[in-house]
């Protein structure tokens, strides 16, 4: 037998069994209700052989009168006549009867002449009507029932108890579509299927199952028999079970479970979705939850959708494949896709906020509410002191307070069996990028059991494994460090562990730097969040030192490596030292910031930084660290263009450190004169200055400044047209500085390489290497970098007459310039702008900006450059172009 007349057989043989029981009891009898009734059944049953060869939406109205009919049948009685509402049933029966044969029938000859097909929104509104009448005649078929007193009186129902209808298509919903995808068409094949739709509280479960529910073509398949059940407070499996009755419209019997599974049963199909069903499933009763889901599963037409705060799937159903992790956090893309649709405020710092949130759709939304008042920079501000209190609608519950959402996995069953675990979350709470599973042990010393801890929290998904490592989302990380601080104990044990990852920050410039930046960078985040902890909370004085030490170790590792940002740490940290009165530490930690300025190309605040801390390094006799502020604060003179005052301010370091036979401090100095040199075009001198620092380097043992020094060698050699050299030079220097981690280095060696081949009139060449840099530049955060490859790249694009695009570059370089104050390169952006402008005929614009430029070289004292600017300028206004 086919599968089709399989299934048309299941019903209509059921149907036939009844209605012969019926005409056992009736006899002859010829009242006009009975004898409607048999005319009636007799006509369904014929109905049966219009649906063979239909499709299944007919099948599926003529399983549905069956059914109905069924009902009836049970329900009049067949041996004494029935009353006047019993009459008005049948004859309803009789009349949805004969529209469903009628459609039938009419689609049968469309088919036969071949006209069905041009019909098609014609029979969707029929079949829906027809389907529509269905509905009415079994609620009026159960009515006539409970009159008659064939049935018991319907089950009082707790006034509180959570029915509910399918809830309408999220307004804001992005980032989950392919997943949405996934699920419906698991949900529209002949096969019934169970979906878990699991994760944190806040995560978007509920609306992922009403973005499903929504789906057109979920709703053309399911119709009526979609059955949204939320569990929300439902502590048993009984509780779900009356859930049931009341979504399905049952009246109440001796057997509540029995009358659902039988009503689910006779469906042709339904979709079931039981929402925030961990209340229940967490609870005393929870086996008795798996059987009620186990019993749910075995239904064949029955596909099962639950939705629960956790990672662990109930166990006794076999749940789909393609759904078994938890939900994941909302990419950036989406996150802000999310915000612009609820909150008109945009700023730079949207994106910083967003990352806060770590892609949780509940803190996004809430947070978003926020913005339609407050801009993302203020947000920003507010949640660095308010936390996650800040995303607190005025009702407080859990779909608008991000705290009474975490607060209720937190009150969980599962986590108060284990408290040890919240211990556990308090730890964590200070670890962004949280810690391997395999050395839990070791940053959680005074939790004996932390393996059993760790997978207490996965359960209630209040944490997750990301690559082997158990994390938590900010979020929840916020309001556990407010709520939950971890104790003193457990806290010096786990920074006395990461203190110690930090001290690996010392020996970079080594041959093991590669080791030591490959563990810094992997562990950044979480020394810098135990290491800001410990300042902001009055720190014991026995526990300064070594926290000192280990968050000046993270910051040469940040200064040397450009990863990551330690200036918020090193603040804080003066800030403390100087309330302690450690004026020696303090003045440590500002000397750190001002070279972190340098590094970021902030390099007028990193001279003022500076002097301020040479200073206070001077009033407590502290020479060397004043010689060292020295030497930088030459080295920002010479990137703001200060040329001869950068040489006067270095060579004074260099006397600084000769006097104090400190050789480090004597070959840094040197390698910075040369670099200067060059820059005053003083060729030889400059090479010589950095081939001895190189020298320097090298007898110290000190690879990674040696290497370091090549950069500038090669800008000497190509500037000497010294070509195949300054390629030698490079093609040696990049893998030593792939072998120490040293990716500035590395960035440099391409920048340089580009230089070289544009001097050999490569341009094309040039240019893909330039672009490469800009990448490695835009990695390390290193803005300044990050302009001239643009610039440069943008130039030589000129020198090929493609001047829409190296306007274009210059346009982002001059405003990448600008956000750093780099007056030297706004001002060559502005002239290679006006050459451009004045061979396209532009002239007032090229006026302009040459006029501009002018300005900005007279302020430097760069008088080639005025000089260069002043004759373009004369050439825009007399009509001719000197060659460039």
């Amino acid at each position: 037998m086919s599968t089709t007349s399989s299934t048309i057989a299941t019903p209509r043989a059921s149907l036939k069994a009844s209605f012969t029981r019926w005409k056992g009891k009736a006899g002859m009898a010829v009242d006009p209700v009975r004898k409607c009734l048999r005319r009636t059944a007799f006509q369904v049953l014929g109905i049966w052989d219009l649906v063979q060869s239909q499709q299944e939406e007919y099948q599926d109205l003529v399983r549905r009168l069956t059914l109905i009919t069924e009902q009836v049948l049970d329900r009049v009685p067949a041996d004494r006549r029935g009353d006047e509402t019993t009459q008005k049933t049948v004859n309803a029966l009789r009349e949805v009867a004969n529209q469903v044969e009628r459609f039938l029938k009419g689609q049968h000859s469309a088919s036969r002449r071949g006209t069905g097909a041009n019909c098609g929104e014609t029979v969707v509104v029929q079949s829906a009507n027809v389907g529509f009448r269905l509905d009415q005649l079994q609620i009026q078929s159960a009515a006539s029932g409970a009159s008659q007193g064939y049935l018991p009186a319907p089950l009082p129902m707790p006034n509180e108890l959570p029915i509910a209808d399918v809830p309408p298509e999220p307004a804001v919903f992005f980032g989950r579509d392919e997943l949405v995808e996934s699920i419906v068409v698991l949900l529209l094949q002949d096969q019934t299927c169970r979906i878990p739709i699991l994760g944190p509280g806040g995560m978007g479960k509920t609306s992922l199952a009403a973005a499903i529910l929504n789906d057109t073509r979920i709703k053309t398949k399911y119709r009526q028999n979609i059955r949204f059940v939320s569990c929300e407070g439902v502590v048993s499996a009984d509780g779900i079970v009356q859930a049931l009755v009341a979504s399905l419209g049952l009246q109440s019997s001796s057997n509540l479970l029995e009358a659902v599974l039988h009503n689910l049963l006779a469906r042709v199909r339904t979709l079931l979705v039981l929402d925030n069903l961990e209340t229940a499933w967490d609870s005393v009763d929870k086996l008795n939850v798996e059987q009620l889901l186990g019993k749910l599963a075995e239904i064949p037409t029955l596909s099962l959708i639950i939705t629960m705060r956790g990672a662990i799937r109930p166990a006794g159903v076999k749940w789909s494949d393609q759904c078994l992790q938890p939900l994941r956090p909302l990419p950036l893309d989406a996150a802000r896709q999310v915000w612009i649709q609820i909150a008109p405020t945009s700023d730079s710092k949207l994106d910083q906020l967003l990352t806060r949130l770590d892609g949780l759709p509940l803190a996004i939304t809430l947070m978003a509410t926020q913005g339609q008042l407050l801009s993302p920079a203020e947000l920003l501000e507010a949640y660095t002191v308010e936390k996650t209190a800040l995303m607190d609608d005025t009702d407080g519950g859990r779909l608008t307070s991000l705290d009474v959402s975490i607060q209720l996995s937190i009150n969980s069953r599962t986590m108060s069996t284990n408290p040890d675990a919240l211990k556990l979350l308090s730890l964590l709470s200070l670890l962004p990028d949280g810690v391997p599973l395999a050395i839990l042990h070791l940053t959680a010393h005074t939790i004996s059991n932390s393996r059993k801890c760790a997978s207490t929290l996965l359960a209630v998904a209040l944490v997750s494994m990301e690559k082997d490592r158990i994390k938590a989302l900010s979020p929840i990380r916020d309001f556990i460090a407010v709520r939950y601080p971890p104790t003193n104990d457990s806290l010096r044990k786990m920074r006395r562990y990461f203190a110690a990852i930090a001290l690996k920050g010392y020996v970079i410039p080594t041959d093991r730097a590669k080791e030591a930046i490959d563990m810094l960078s992997m562990e950044f985040r979480n020394i810098n969040s135990v290491l800001l902890y410990f300042w902001s909370a009055s720190p014991a004085s026995d526990d300064i030192q070594d926290a000192l030490i280990a968050t000046v170790g993270l910051a040469d590792f940040s200064r040397l490596a450009y990863y990551g940002d330690c200036l918020p740490l090193l603040h804080l940290a003066k800030t403390t030292l100087e309330h302690a009165g450690d004026r020696t530490g303090a003045a440590q930690c500002l000397q750190l910031i001002g070279e972190l300025l340098h590094n970021s190309s902030r390099y007028i605040e990193a001279v003022r930084t500076l002097q301020e801390a040479k200073m206070m390094f001077r009033a407590t006799d502290n020479h060397l660290l004043a010689a060292q502020c020295t030497r930088v604060i030459g080295d920002s003179l010479r990137m703001l263009c200060r040329y001869e005052e950068a040489l006067e301010t270095l060579m004074e370091a260099l006397t600084a450190y000769e006097k104090l036979k400190y050789d480090f401090g004597v070959a840094q100095c040197t390698d910075n004169i040369g670099r200067t040199l060059f820059l005053l075009h003083r060729n030889q001198d400059a090479l010589e200055m950095l081939s001895k620092a190189m020298v320097m380097f090298r007898t110290l043992g000190d690879t990674w400044a040696a290497v370091q020094t090549v950069q500038g060698t090669c800008y000497v050699l190509t500037a000497m047209h010294r070509y195949t050299e300054a390629i030698a030079t490079l093609d040696h220097a990049r893998p030593v500085f792939e072998n120490l981690g040293n990716k500035l280095g590395v960035a440099q060696c391409i920048e340089s390489m580009g230089d070289v081949l544009s001097s050999l009139n490569r341009y094309e060449e040039a240019i893909v290497k330039l672009d490469e840099a800009k990448g490695a530049y835009a990695v390390l955060g290193n803005s300044l970098g990050v302009a001239q490859c643009t610039a440069n790249a943008a130039n030589l694009l000129r020198m090929l007459n493609r001047n829409d695009q190296a306007l274009q570059r210059l346009e982002m370089a001059q405003k990448e310039f600008e956000g750093i104050d780099y007056p030297l390169g706004i001002g060559k952006c502005k002239k290679v702008r006006a050459q451009i402008f004045a061979i396209q005929g532009r002239k007032q614009e090229a006026e302009r900006l040459l006029t501009e430029a002018i300005e900005i070289f007279q302020d430097m004292g760069r008088s080639n450059d005025v000089e260069r600017c002043q004759l373009e300028l004369l050439s825009v206004r007399g009509g001719e172009r000197l060659p460039s």
